[in-house]
């Protein structure tokens, strides 16, 4: 039988955390009984992936032991959640209404406390503010765009709101909402009417990004045929504002409102009126897209807005 020559005395061998991640289980027991029986560790290293003196120490721990080598939980035991903590994240939570990660850096810069976003994770999950997610999904293979300058496209859209209609303009540089209303009719006149009222507050934007809803154009979807221009095109063509549609069936092209509405639907129940949500999100809630996640719709809408123009940062409501 293959001798181990105190193999484990000679390496002081505590643990095998190590290579047990690197192999599962049953490699570990094959590496054992396939070394025993006399299989260069060489080649058993070259098969598994492993370096030949691992494949020893393997075999080593389990003729001086006779137990097969287990990996046991890695880190330190993680210490308990106080109380002092569980009031400040619920009080940056009541403040900025967001998740971990962007809480993380919020507590750091507001309340000069370092805490990594696990923990703080951990204790929205025992104040019921988070939920548990499986885990995230490949990298998408599309990256998105964006603007540089305030006002130079606009995202519009439509989306049901129980039993009403909201509608809302919202800036791509900034992700700055400039115009929203909420209707009992998704129509062109409608969309007129908040759209006057954003460029009367905040200036005309060089183009507008719509779908290919009635509410935005005349062109028949089925024929792919142009039609006379609604009330919706002819106030852009006087405006002078480019009229940019989004591809058929993808979304991902207007995403930036799509997103906000997302937004809107998961936070309505905590504030107590529309008003006061959109100008959480425009004032108050730093957006992870702009400056680090450190800065607001309002303050990149003007850091983004080309010189010499006077605008307004407050939002346009019906």
């Amino acid at each position: 039988m293959w001798n181990s020559g105190g193999v484990l005395s000679r390496y002081k061998f505590l643990s095998l955390d190590k290579i047990m991640k690197k192999l599962r289980p049953w490699q570990v027991l094959e590496i054992i009984d396939r070394r025993i029986s006399g299989k260069s560790a060489y080649k058993l290293g070259k098969e598994y992936g492993v370096s030949a003196r691992w494949v020893r120490r393997l075999a080593s721990f389990f003729i001086e032991t006779g137990r097969v080598p287990q990996s046991r939980a890695p880190g330190r035991a993680p210490k308990p959640i106080t109380n002092s903590e569980v009031n400040l994240v619920a009080d940056a939570y009541d403040k900025f209404h967001l998740g971990a990660v962007r809480l993380e850096k919020l507590i750091e810069m507001d309340m000069n406390v370092k805490m990594s976003h696990n923990r703080i994770h951990d204790i929205l999950l025992k104040l019921k503010a988070a939920k548990k997610h499986r885990a995230k999904s490949e990298r998408r293979k599309w990256v998105r765009f964006e603007r540089y300058k305030s006002n130079s496209l606009w995202h519009a859209d439509w989306t049901k709101i129980g039993d009403k209609w909201l509608i809302a303009f919202i800036d791509d540089a900034s992700r700055f909402v400039t115009g929203w209303g909420v209707f009992n009719n998704a129509n062109t006149e409608n969309s007129v009417l908040v759209l006057e009222r954003a460029i009367a507050s905040h200036g005309t934007p060089l183009a507008i990004l719509t779908g290919h809803d009635v509410q935005f154009t005349s062109v028949q979807m089925k024929t792919a045929t142009k039609s006379e221009p609604n009330r919706f095109q002819k106030f852009l063509a006087d405006k002078g504002i480019k009229h940019i549609l989004g591809r058929v069936n993808h979304p991902q092209t207007n995403g930036k409102v799509e997103r906000l509405f997302g937004t809107v639907k998961q936070k309505m129940k905590e504030f107590p009126s529309l008003e006061a949500l959109f100008h959480w999100y425009n004032q108050v809630r730093p957006h992870m897209s702009l400056k680090d996640g450190l800065e607001t719709p309002a303050e990149a809408f003007v850091r983004k807005m080309r010189k010499k123009k006077k605008i307004a940062v407050e939002m346009v409501v019906r």
